[in-house]
This record gives structure tokens, sequence and C-alpha cells, in this order.
């Protein structure tokens, strides 16, 4: 069959068993020129997924009883975040925060299989709708190169064409057109990744959602970390705890499609099925899409592009320069 054409007439998802797991993201930071007054740490909070449900997250912190708060972050997505105003009572607060995190989730694979579903799914709110196919500072697929892009790689919907078919076709032109490199100052923006051949797990995603977005269609990233038995601190040599960034894609009558869009580009002599309309119940989606606004109560507004480890903000006497941050990611 050739590489254009999207193998099936019909298909639905199905889903595997869920799995139950615990996520443990221990976080400590310690900052030898401060006095701190009050910390202000932001954790992901793991949103409800098809493939994804989340039973309860604790948090422990050192020396303190202060409780997390679930909050709303600012963008239009309005995520969900858990929220710890810490004051520091105690000289062990004063220069360093050691916050434990654990997730209890189940977590399911899904995938694309032949055939008709047996129950439609549940049709996408018109709310839902207008949210993911909006622009975003980062997946901001109205600007001029990135519509010239578009344009350029016949990545226009075509009158009749199925919302997955057209997904595959943009699937099939990115994993041509791409390689994988990890640049950590990279511009994420598509805008600018449009313009290159070669991008990480976050702009080959944003690309792919930016491009269905364009078209009408429904999308969002899936960002999180794979699953990590051991416990050892996030760094190079580990994935930097496995974090990682998958993508899906809403088509009617069929729901929501999963896509990772670097393990195709990494792997180009695979079957692209192996990629496309398949995830493993291996991964914890920590939030969905980019650029999350925090209100950081006494900083302002933070625009955070990813959030898979707590972010913080920190008032007091002294200085954090010069501060040591610690994440260590664990699953069970």
């Amino acid at each position: 069959m050739a590489a254009n054409l999207f193998p099936y007439k019909e298909c639905h998802l199905e889903s595997g068993p869920a799995k139950p797991v615990t996520a443990i993201m221990k976080f400590n930071v310690s900052a030898p020129s401060l006095k701190a007054l009050q910390w202000i740490v932001f954790n992901p909070a793991p949103p409800e997924l098809p493939q994804q449900r989340l039973s309860d997250v604790k948090i422990r912190i050192d020396n303190s009883t202060s409780a997390a708060q679930y909050i709303k972050e600012l963008s239009p997505e309005r995520r969900y975040l858990l929220r710890s105003l810490v004051p520091a009572t105690n000289e062990k607060l004063f220069k360093n925060i050691n916050m434990r995190t654990t997730y209890l989730l189940s977590c399911s694979g899904r995938e694309l299989k032949a055939g008709a579903p047996k129950v439609p799914p549940e049709p996408l709110t018109d709310a839902a709708r207008k949210m993911y196919t909006a622009p975003s500072e980062t997946v901001n697929f109205n600007s001029p190169e990135f519509r010239a892009w578009l344009q350029a790689n016949h990545l226009v919907k075509t009158t009749g064409e199925r919302d997955i078919e057209f997904a595959w076709r943009v699937f099939s032109r990115i994993r041509k057109q791409y390689s994988y490199n990890y640049d950590s100052k990279q511009d994420r923006h598509i805008s600018v990744l449009c313009g290159k051949d070669s991008t990480d797990c976050g702009g080959l995603s944003w690309l792919l959602v930016g491009a269905l977005r364009a078209n009408g269609i429904p999308a969002r990233s899936l960002i999180g970390r794979r699953l990590k038995k051991d416990a050892e601190p996030d760094s190079a040599n580990n994935g930097f705890g496995q974090c990682h960034v998958k993508s899906e894609f809403y088509a009617n009558g069929i729901g929501w499609v999963p896509m990772e869009m670097s393990g195709a580009v990494s792997s180009k002599t695979a079957d692209p099925m192996n990629f496309f309309g398949k995830v493993d119940s291996n991964f914890v989606v920590l939030h969905t899409d980019t650029d999350l606004m925090l209100d950081t109560v006494w900083f302002g507004i933070s625009t955070q592009r990813n959030l898979q480890q707590p972010a913080f903000w920190v008032t007091g006497e002294g200085t954090v320069n010069g501060y040591t941050a610690q994440i260590t990611w664990q699953t069970q």
C-alpha cells in the first residue's frame, strides 16, 4: 500500500487492560545564600484522559504542615495544577525545601483496529473543539511562516478528506522531512521549527498539533514522563527522568487518536502504525499542551512552556543565586 494512503476504510480504538501506577516525584532545592519567608511551589496535576485515570495525589513537605491546593492556571485552557504555599516557619526551611509528590494512577494502552466502533465515542463539546483548535504562544499556526510551510507541503485539508486521513498525511510528511535532535536552547515556536529539519519530541509534537489545528482538527500535546523504575536523579543519562511528549487528535466517530511523532521520526524504517493510533501503558501524562500561565502570588504571571517537574518561587532575604535543584522521578 502506498505510504501516503491511510490503511483503514473504517477503524476504531481498543483499550488494553488498565494497570495501577504509583509515581513518585521528589523535589529538593538548596539555596545557601537565602533566608526564605515563603516558598511557592507548583506541581503538575495529571488530567483524566481516555488512557489515564488519577486516583489520588499526596504531597509531603519536610518540616512543614502546609497542604497543596488544586488551582486552575490562567491560560484559556485552564488546566489544573497543585500549588503549595509554604511559610518558612523554622530554620530548616530557610535555605531548603524538600517535597515528595505521590501520584496514584491507572494507565492503559490504546490501539487502532480495523472495523467500525461498536459504540460511537462521545462527540466533543463545542467548547472543547474551540479550545483544541486554537493557537497558542508556542503553537502559533496563524503565523505567515507556518501558513507558508503548510502550503508548500500541501498540508491543507481537501474537500471530503476524513480527519484521520489528513492526520495521516501530516504525520507522514513530518516523519519524512524531520530528524530527531535535542537542543535545550532551541526556539520551539512552530513558526521557527517549520524552517528547520530537526527538533525533539516536544517540537515534533507541536508541529503536528499546529498543522492539525490550522485545518480545524482538534489536537493536543501530551506532556509527561515514561515509567522509570530506578531512583536516580534526572539527568541526560536517563532521559532527564524519562521526560517525553506525545500527541493526540480527535477524529469524528473514532475519538482521541494517539500519536508519537518522535518515535516515528527516530525509526523511519519501522511500521508507521507503531506510532500512529497506538500508545502503550508506560507513559504518565502530567498535563496537556504548552504555555501554562501561573499566578506566582508575589512575582506576577509566569508562562511556563512545560511543567514536567515542580516550578518554584520564594520570598525572603538574601538571594537564590547559586541554588541547586534536584528532581527524581520513579514509578512502581
